[in-house]
């Protein structure tokens, strides 16, 4: 990794997109900027790659802003990657061809550049995976696990459906993200007519509906280096059932359950073990759902609960990896 000074660089969406209430990225940056860290932000189609080396087009942040204002930036100019001791991939998902990019030209500079995460590992990483890639091993249970059936055929999914003892079903896309096309079932009404319901010439994700969710939500756990940070617990809004916090869900604090400090003390050291430094981690009725990788959500609800901003604490992690 590069010794000497720090410097970050961002790259994201358009940062007149993201919300500074709320926005993990926007959390680290002020925090960055306020020590005296020089920090860029720049946009995945920035990057090209030179005769030797990769540069991008990027803007200084001359202003760290507020929760209730966005950063101020300079004009854009060009940096070499080998520049950034730092880098913070925060682009959108879904996981396209424009992110594939991104990781591949970026892959060659994790033996110079600390990443948050690696664009290795956001490669081999998907994020509706994880959770089924730790099942797979052993270092979760079926017990421990949201039941999930992924596949393009409606024959296979049909199957699974019928196993099930919920009486409703999740149908999500499987590169979506962030609660977005998430659709609410009858089990039986699948059944009877599926093609009402499946999503035809696309990777569908298929789950049973914990109705739990409806009163207990479900919970984000923060994990930076294989340990615990922080948490948040996620209630749908009224006559919904997507507790996501941008899909109108609310956060409250709740103390973990047996199962959950269970699950996070098997499973967080084998995420660090597999180079993920900073996941979102999510749990419905006390079952690990999914693990979130690209810069997850929740510094906003947390600091809005406890008062307690854990921007310094995960920088003060990323920081030590030169």
């Amino acid at each position: 990794m590069k010794s000497g000074p720090h410097k970050l660089l961002v790259l994201a969406d358009p940062i007149e997109r993201l919300n500074s209430q709320s926005d993990t990225t926007l959390y680290l940056l002020r925090e960055a900027v306020q020590r005296g860290l020089p920090s860029f932000w720049a946009e995945a189609h920035s990057l090209s790659w030179v005769s030797d080396e990769l540069i991008v087009q990027a803007k200084k942040i001359s202003m760290a802003g507020t929760r209730s204002e966005l950063p101020k930036t300079e004009s854009e100019t060009t940096h070499s990657i080998a520049e950034f001791s730092h880098i913070l991939i925060r682009k959108e998902p879904p996981f396209d061809a424009g992110y594939q990019r991104l990781c591949w030209m970026l892959k060659a500079y994790e033996k110079r550049v600390s990443f948050l995460n690696s664009p290795t590992t956001l490669l081999l990483e998907h994020e509706k995976m994880i959770a089924l890639d730790a099942l797979s091993e052993g270092i979760v249970s079926l017990e421990e696990s949201i039941e999930t059936c992924v596949t393009d055929r409606l024959e296979v999914a049909l199957e699974f459906a019928k196993k099930l003892n919920s009486e409703k079903l999740i149908l999500k896309p499987w590169l979506g993200h962030g609660g977005r096309d998430v659709e609410l079932f009858d089990r039986n009404q699948f059944l009877k007519a599926p093609h009402d319901f499946w999503k035809a010439n696309e990777t569908n994700l298929l789950q049973p509906f914990y109705s739990a969710v409806l009163k207990t939500g479900d919970r984000r756990v923060l994990i930076m280096k294989g340990k615990v940070i922080g948490d948040v617990v996620r209630i749908p809004g009224e006559g919904g059932f997507v507790s996501n916090l941008v899909r109108g869900g609310y956060a409250v604090s709740q103390d973990l359950s047996s199962q959950e400090k269970s699950i996070l003390n098997k499973i967080s050291p084998w995420l660090w073990k597999r180079g993920i430094l900073f996941a979102g981690l999510d749990f419905i009725d006390s079952r690990l759902s999914e693990v979130n990788v690209t810069c997850p959500t929740g510094l906003g609800a947390y600091e809005n609960l406890t008062k307690e901003n854990l921007a310094p604490a995960i920088l003060d992690a990323w920081l030590e990896n030169k």
